[in-house]
């Protein structure tokens, strides 16, 4: 199986267009936050990971014991690795640091802030990351994207309405179909693999694609043997 491949299934040609939006946008008239949001399993992580990297980006999980400190310290590692291909820890009080990060997207604007698993914050009540993250877009005027899980809008709706009103752009990962599922066989196997096969387990796996790619190995195996036989 091919590895690092961003296959163009709905969901990633329409989630693009959003950040092509979130990108074309006024800078300084519209806050930059944007929110990709849908059950597990559906190809958000994996988008966004394949995404940073290939356009120079910054990609970054929230730990689910992580605090305010921490959090910001890591945000200064991805912008200063991406901006002096340098690895350094900050030190320092966490308000210094951030005064530090809003300068580097500042004077970086193209650099795009992929945040991920901000329901581990949203489901504890520990609010004070999502103001860090506030923060950043409102005063660098960064372009900055959450991404979390299917209730992820209505967590952030309840928590706070004025904090929903600065995200702008918003985009549902949805069911995969079984067009999208082929398409990604057909991009990322290494052997043309059976139709049959492929829609059994598309209907097993109901669409969730970190389930299905499990199996293409297998599917590869199968297909090599039929061809040898």
């Amino acid at each position: 199986m091919i590895e690092q491949v961003l296959v163009k299934t709905r969901n990633v040609i329409e989630v693009d267009q959003l950040v092509s939006k979130l990108l074309k946008r006024p800078m300084h008239e519209i806050p930059g936050l944007a929110v990709v949001y849908g059950p597990t399993g559906y190809g958000k992580t994996r988008w966004g990971e394949i995404t940073a990297f290939h356009n120079g980006w910054g990609y970054m999980r929230i730990n689910r014991l992580q605090r305010e400190k921490a959090f910001i310290q890591e945000v200064y590692r991805r912008l200063h690795w991406l901006v002096y291909n340098d690895e350094i820890t900050p030190r320092g009080h966490a308000s210094k640091i951030e005064e530090d990060c809003i300068k580097l997207l500042q004077d970086n604007p193209h650099i795009v802030l992929f945040i991920d698993e901000i329901n581990h914050k949203i489901h504890k009540r520990e609010w004070d990351i999502l103001e860090i993250i506030r923060d950043l877009a409102d005063r660098s005027f960064a372009s900055i994207i959450m991404i979390g899980e299917q209730d992820t809008v209505e967590a952030l709706t309840d928590y706070n309405p004025h904090f929903f009103g600065r995200c702008n752009f918003f985009y549902k990962f949805e069911k995969n179909s079984l067009e999208d599922v082929k398409k990604i066989c057909r991009e990322v196997a290494e052997v043309r693999l059976e139709e049959q096969a492929i829609e059994e387990i598309y209907n097993e796996t109901e669409g969730d694609l970190r389930k299905f790619v499990t199996y293409i190995p297998d599917l590869e195996d199968a297909a090599r043997r039929a061809l040898n036989a």
